[in-house]
C-alpha cells in the first residue's frame, strides 16, 4: 500500500483477512481521486490476489482513462484558441494591404520632414534634436510594423542573387541599433559558400532578429552573431544537405516552455509594444527562400534563433 493511505475500519464486518480489507482501501482512495493507490499482491496466488490484481488493472485503466480526457480538453481548447486566432487573421489580412499603405506615405513624408529639421537645426539646441530623434525613432518603430503588416498578408516572392553570409549581416548589422551596454561578437567565416537568397528579405529577417536579441537585453548583455557551414543535416531537413547555419545569440531573460510553444503564433508576443508578425513574418520569409528557422532558449539565460540556408548548388 502506498504510504499515507488510511485504513479502512477495522470494526467493519469484513475482517476476516486483511488483504480484503486492504482491497476495499484501495477502492474507497479511487473513489477519491487517488487513482495511483495499488494493492499488494501476496504469493498465496488464490482468489484474494485475483480480486486485488483485477482492483489494480481497474487502477491503470482509470488512469490512462483521465490522461485520456485530459488530452482531449487540451486539444479543444487549442481548437478553441486556433479558430480565434484565424478569426482574427483573417480580419486582418483583409484591412492589413489597404491600410498599410494609407499609413506608410504619411508616416514616409513626416520622417523627411524631421529630416529637413533636424538639417536646419543642427546647431540648435539640445533638447530639440533629442525630441526629433524620439520622433524618428517613433516613426521607424511604426514604419516597421507596417512592413510586417504587408509582408505577413502576402509574401512576396524572393528576387535572388549570390550573397555571402558575411555580406548579408554585415547589412543587418548597419541597419540595427546596438545599444552601448550590449556587448557584439561576430564569428563569420570569409571562406563560406555564397547563397543564392533575396537580400533585402533577409536583411529584414536578421535585422528583426537583432532588435529582438537586443531588446531581451534591457539591462545590457551580449550579443553573439555566427555563420557556420554544416553539411550533416537531421531527417526534417535531408533535402538540405548542406547548408549554412547563422546564429544570433542573447544573454537576455530566455523564454518560458510555455511561450516558446506560441511563440511563432500570429498575434502572439509578450511586448509591451508590438502586434506579434515579426517572428511569423521571419519564419515565412526563411521559408520562401528555401530554409528553415528554429529557436532554442532558457530561462535566465537567453536564447538563440539560428536560421538555416542551402547552399547554392
Amino acid at each position: 500500500m502506498a504510504e499515507g493511505v488510511s485504513q479502512v475500519n477495522s470494526n467493519s464486518h469484513i475482517n476476516a483477512d486483511p488483504r480484503i480489507r486492504e482491497a476495499l482501501q484501495v477502492i474507497f482512495e479511487f473513489a477519491l481521486g487517488n487513482l495511483k493507490t495499488r494493492g499488494t499482491i501476496s504469493e498465496q496466488n488464490d482468489d484474494i490476489d485475483a480480486l486485488i490484481t483485477g482492483i489494480n488493472m481497474l487502477g491503470e485503466e482509470l488512469e490512462a482513462y483521465i490522461a485520456e480526457i485530459k488530452r482531449t480538453e487540451e486539444q479543444l481548447i487549442e481548437a478553441q484558441e486556433d479558430l480565434v486566432r484565424k478569426e482574427k487573421l483573417a480580419i486582418l489580412g483583409q484591412l492589413s494591404g489597404s491600410v498599410g499603405h494609407e499609413l506608410r506615405n504619411p508616416l514616409t513624408v513626416m520622417s523627411s520632414a524631421v529630416y529637413f529639421l533636424k538639417m536646419a537645426h543642427a546647431g540648435g539646441d539640445e533638447t530639440t534634436r533629442e525630441y526629433l530623434d524620439m520622433i524618428k525613432h517613433e516613426i521607424n518603430n511604426s514604419l516597421r510594423i507596417i512592413t510586417d503588416l504587408l509582408d505577413f498578408a502576402r509574401t512576396k516572392t524572393p528576387q535572388t542573387k549570390m550573397v555571402t553570409a558575411r555580406q548579408l549581416l554585415d547589412e543587418s548589422l548597419v541597419k540595427s541599433v546596438i545599444p552601448e551596454n550590449v556587448e557584439l561578437h561576430t564569428d563569420l567565416e570569409d571562406t563560406l559558400p555564397s547563397l543564392r537568397i533575396d537580400p533585402l528579405q533577409m536583411v529584414q529577417v536578421f535585422q528583426n532578429l537583432i532588435t529582438n536579441g537586443v531588446q531581451a537585453m534591457p539591462e545590457g548583455g551580449s550579443l553573439h552573431i555566427s555563420a557556420r557551414r554544416v553539411d550533416n543535416v537531421g531527417a526534417a531537413l535531408q533535402e538540405m544537405r548542406n547548408y549554412i547555419e547563422i546564429s544570433v545569440e542573447d544573454t537576455g531573460e530566455g523564454i518560458s516552455p510555455e511561450n516558446m510553444k506560441k511563440l511563432f503564433q500570429p498575434l502572439f508576443t509578450t511586448k509591451a509594444k508590438g502586434i506579434g508578425l515579426g517572428l511569423v513574418v521571419c519564419r515565412n520569409l526563411v521559408e520562401a527562400n528555401g530554409g528553415r528557422i528554429k529557436v532554442e532558449s532558457e530561462l535566465g539565460k537567453g536564447t538563440t534563433f539560428t536560421v538555416i540556408l542551402p547552399i547554392q548548388g
